[in-house]
């Protein structure tokens, strides 16, 4: 029995490829997933949610950014799902110039006669 010897890239690898491949659609969906995650975080801790081992002492800026940190994992894998299904709702941007705008208009004294 042959074993593969092949290894999944690891997440951070695979985010990276997506940036390249996607780019702003990734980046804007991975920091719009975190602005979620800290918003929610720091309104959780501001309503007075108690998170074991997180921001004991410290202020609640700070608690939701080990929060934030903590769901890291998470967010990678949301946005390596959620970017291609963003991605098809974004309207497509255009490469080539449209016919009417690819050659300048001519002058009337140029026209054929």
């Amino acid at each position: 029995m042959a074993e593969t010897t092949e290894k999944r890239p690891k997440l951070t690898e695979r985010l990276k490829t997506l940036m390249v491949e996607y780019g702003g659609v990734a980046l804007g969906t991975w920091l719009t997933l975190s602005a979620l995650v800290f918003s929610c975080a720091y309104a959780g801790l501001k309503l007075g949610f108690e998170f074991d081992g997180v921001g004991g002492g410290l202020g609640t800026g700070a608690g939701a950014w080990a929060l934030l940190q903590l769901t890291k994992p998470v967010r990678i894998l949301a946005t390596l799902a959620l970017t291609p299904v963003v991605a098809r709702f974004l309207p497509k941007r255009r490469s080539e110039p449209a016919e009417d705008e690819a050659a300048p208009a001519a002058s009337p004294s140029e026209q054929p006669e």
